[in-house]
């Protein structure tokens, strides 16, 4: 599994505005605004097991997780072992929360 980030975590702002000493009471999210989203129940376990698998708490706008139907199959098991049947939590991932998942098999090799 490879994940990627391309955004700047409220945490990493903050910490480099604190390094740098020049936070003088500026309101961080106003400049980096956090978007919460709220996950159906549906694919709220879904999302769950690809965080813990991560080893992390959430997901974030802008990353990009790629894995083998392999790697998905032992986290969110399907009974239709194929990529197809992954087609909703991608497009919820993508559409709701700006995260990318691409899934990849040996038959294929495209999402």
């Amino acid at each position: 599994m490879l994940i990627s980030n391309n955004t700047i975590f409220q945490a990493d702002y903050e910490s480099v505005q604190a390094w740098r000493g020049s936070n003088n009471g500026a309101n961080v999210e106003e400049n980096h605004p956090v978007i919460k989203t709220i996950i159906p129940k549906e694919f709220e376990g879904e999302v769950k097991a690809l965080c813990d698998y991560a080893g992390m708490s959430e997901l974030n706008r802008g990353m990009a997780i790629r894995m083998t139907l392999q790697e998905i199959l032992t986290i969110i098991p399907r009974t239709r072992r194929r990529i197809e049947s992954y087609k909703l939590l991608i497009k919820f991932l993508n559409d709701e929360m700006g995260v990318t998942l691409e899934l990849t098999s040996r038959k294929s090799k495209k999402t």
